[in-house]
């Protein structure tokens, strides 16, 4: 019989509030109102103070019923719930007015992305513009609009005063689609009023654009993209490409052999006299191009009219030569170095420091050079009145070589250095560097060190600030800033602390947000902190940092607890400015327990996980469609599941690296993504010897990346596994490769080392050419090879 007694029950109050949140992101925001607001005060707490993004629909089936319920939405969701909007969907004019009625649209909206408006008519979308150049996320604007009305507008738009916040709207728009056929004016229209335009498709014949339109076309596009996409069409197109009116833009990285053999060679010499910009780069996916450049008779002089020029893992030789012949260029105003533990460079440093300082016009200038010692810029002999903007992230300096950099560029204005490292012998400067007005570093120098550099910096406006292991609380910074920094207008901090283990972590935390709760923080500045810490480290120590968060990188670790001094927890939720992130999920901790960080990563392209992964991880990051590089640790093979949900994901990822070894396996490798076309298997993990059998390659060759990978980078046991997999896939242009039967010869020295490259010169019978060089591009030296495969 039936015991009412043993029947189970679930109740809906028993479920946890996670379980509802993730409910509630599939809903409309009115629908979660209407159905759970006046259930008790449980959910109605829920929803008014949940972290949750909001989704707004407002279409009713007449305008009758309208007025009341679009009363009272506005008033009990959408302006209490203003700063969680993340899309607005509005359809019908009549809708559409009502709700501005009662809901203004503002900065207060700081999460709004997506608007998308329906059956609205122009005059009413100039209208609304002027209220949508507020918003500071917005992402997306979808108007449908009739087509007629669209040409009215365009009108209106050259004599009225809503072209300026069309201009506004517009400076943030990567990407316009125009389904409709236009016309030539309204094309240009478009490509005039969006600067930051990367995506553009229209319908319209391309016999009726004029000539000045596509040259306004080509000034977006790289060379490579114009020549492919119009040389060969017909004469008109062919004479279009290598206009004498038209400047070009060249970049290198990640160029194919075949592009470079077939346009660059014969075709490079017609236009280097309008070439503007030129992108370089000598890693495993153009190997040896700095030399194959030289080897056809280009040197950088001959670009007379170049004013960027970017370089990337260079010899030194080369690097040398390079930028000796930039010295006949004087247009160049920014150049950008890009190298790794290049030891030539270290050791000669101050000859290429005095080169780069002998360029006459040189205002932007990018060093990006990475290797052991501590110290780069001591001394430098050459004065330069021309740079105004230095980058060197990878260099160290002590106070000494800093002052001597002030002395030899009296001009600098902004400087974003690496590490400063203390110097006792300094004695104090009494001269004042009055150019500079904007630094950023990272260090890990105490606080008389930092006052010294300080106070011979009296006009700094904008100060980010990196500090590890250095305990200052906001009274210490309020001192700081008060009497050496009296013109500060923009501060970001981040430090990152240690906690003593004598006394309560919560009770050290709240006394050091409480430090920077002062009138000087909250009411003259409005400069709030947030701190996060993991509540059971062996070794305690919290990371400060000041909101929004102002720095590229950000190390996501499940099980930190978080506090700010912000008024609202939930303000400052969007790290815009993450595009590296590393995320961690903590196994010591039950996380269905846990209260994870309010926060939510949008613009992330290069991430850094551990799997497996907690649910949490799709609030963190809500959208992958720009995530450009992936790195993945697998703990089994159960993993790839996980890792196949983020690969549906990620439209735009390019590259993906296995970075981790333990317990990796190629069994269950049946992942697929259309968009990747690099792919690298642990050939940049410190202990880096994972070498793939002939079986494992045999299942890699039977893939769907197999088809369509381009880059990859993977070691192998057997030397024929390289001969398999070049066969087995069609479209591969670069592999870089250690071979273990090779591997007795990686200590001679490298002209020598060539058993292995004759062996492949031997086997690979290719109906295309390619070439092989050997490189370390760390301390062990690879094989490269670039294939000139065709079309």
């Amino acid at each position: 019989t039936y015991n009412e007694q043993s029947r189970p029950i679930t109740c809906i109050e028993e479920l946890p509030n996670e379980l509802f949140y993730e409910i509630f992101e599939y809903l409309d925001g009115c629908d979660i109102y209407k159905a759970f607001s006046k259930l008790n005060a449980r959910f109605h707490h829920l929803i008014n103070n949940s972290p949750i993004p909001l989704k707004i629909q407002v279409a009713f089936k007449s305008e009758s019923e309208s007025e009341s319920e679009l009363k009272y939405y506005c008033k009990n969701v959408n302006l209490p719930s203003r700063n969680r909007i993340v899309s607005l969907y509005l359809f019908k004019e009549f809708f559409i007015d009502e709700f501005f009625r009662y809901c203004i649209i503002d900065a207060s909206f700081i999460s709004l992305e997506f608007i998308d408006l329906i059956d609205i008519s122009s005059a009413k979308l100039l209208v609304l513009l002027s209220y949508l150049k507020s918003l500071p996320r917005l992402f997306s604007l979808s108007a449908h609009v009739d087509k007629q009305e669209l040409v009215q507008s365009d009108i209106l738009l050259e004599n009225g005063d809503p072209k300026h916040y069309l201009a506004v709207l517009n400076n943030k728009i990567t990407k316009v689609n125009l389904k409709n056929m236009v016309t030539v004016e309204e094309v240009k229209f478009f490509f005039l009023l969006c600067k930051r335009m990367q995506y553009f498709q229209v319908n319209i014949p391309n016999e009726s654009l004029a000539n000045e339109l596509l040259l306004d076309v080509f000034e977006y596009l790289d060379f490579l993209n114009i020549f492919r996409a119009f040389h060969g069409l017909n004469y008109r197109f062919n004479q279009l490409t290598f206009n004498e009116r038209q400047v070009y833009h060249l970049d290198f990285r990640s160029i194919s052999k075949y592009d470079f053999d077939i346009i660059c060679r014969p075709y490079l010499s017609y236009i280097q006299d309008r070439i503007v910009s030129l992108d370089l780069s000598d890693d495993y996916r153009t190997p040896d191009l700095p030399q194959i450049f030289l080897s056809c008779g280009y040197r950088i002089n001959q670009f007379i009219n170049l004013k960027s020029l970017t370089i990337s893992f260079y010899s030194f030789a080369v690097l040398k030569q390079t930028i000796f012949e930039c010295r006949e260029l004087l247009h160049l105003t920014h150049l950008h170095i890009h190298t790794n533990n290049n030891h030539d460079i270290e050791k000669n440093s101050r000859d290429l420091i005095d080169k780069i300082w002998n360029l006459p016009k040189l205002s932007h200038c990018y060093l990006d050079i990475k290797y052991s010692q501590s110290v780069w810029f001591i001394p430098i002999s050459k004065i330069s009145q021309s740079i105004h903007y230095l980058s060197t992230i990878g260099t160290s300096y002590n106070l000494n070589g800093l002052l001597n950099l002030f002395e030899q560029a009296p001009n600098l204005k902004r400087l974003d250095m690496g590490d400063f490292s203390e110097d006792h012998d300094t004695q104090l400067m009494q001269t004042n560097f009055s150019s500079l007005i904007s630094l950023s570093m990272s260090t890990s120098i105490s606080k008389e060190s930092m006052e010294l550099l300080f106070q011979v910096i009296p006009n700094l406006c904008y100060l980010t600030i990196q500090l590890d292991n250095t305990y200052l609380d906001g009274h210490a910074w309020e001192q700081i800033l008060i009497k050496y920094l009296k013109n500060i207008k923009r501060f970001r901090l981040k430090m990152t602390i240690g906690l003593g283990s004598h006394k309560d972590i919560a009770e050290q935390i709240d006394e050091l947000l409480d430090s920077f709760r002062t009138a000087f923080w909250i009411e003259q500045h409005r400069w709030f902190v947030r701190c996060d810490w993991d509540p059971n480290d062996i070794y305690p120590k919290a990371i400060l940092y000041t909101l929004p968060y102002a720095f590229d990188s950000f190390s996501y670790v499940g099980g930190n607890q978080s506090k700010s001094t912000c008024p609202n927890d939930l303000d400052y939720s969007f790290y815009d400015h993450v595009h590296t992130l590393e995320h961690v999920d903590n196994t010591n901790y039950d996380l269905n327990n846990l209260t994870f960080l309010p926060i939510r990563c949008i613009n992330v392209r290069h991430l850094k996980i551990k799997f497996p992964l907690h649910d949490h991880f799709w609030s963190l990051l809500p959208r992958l469609d720009r995530l450009t590089s992936l790195d993945v640790g697998l703990n089994d093979d159960s993993d790839y599941t996980q890792l196949q949900q983020l690969l549906d994901q990620a439209s735009h990822l390019d590259t993906l690296r296995f970075c981790h070894m333990r317990k990796f396996s190629m069994k269950s490798f049946n992942i697929n993504s259309k968009s990747i076309q690099g792919l690298e298997f642990f050939q940049n993990s410190e202990f880096r010897f994972r070498y793939f059998n002939s079986e494992e390659c045999a299942i890699l060759a039977n893939t769907a990346f197999a088809s369509q990978c381009k880059f990859l980078a993977i070691d192998v046991k057997n030397r024929r596994d390289i001969i398999a997999l070049v066969n087995a896939m069609p479209n591969l242009q670069a592999l870089s490769i250690l071979c273990e039967d090779n591997k007795k010869n990686q200590h001679q020295p490298i002209e020598e080392n060539d058993s292995l490259i004759q062996w492949l010169h031997d086997h690979l019978l290719l109906p295309y050419t390619y070439s092989i060089t050997r490189k370390g591009y760390t301390n062990v030296p690879l094989i490269n090879l670039w294939f000139n495969r065709g079309v």
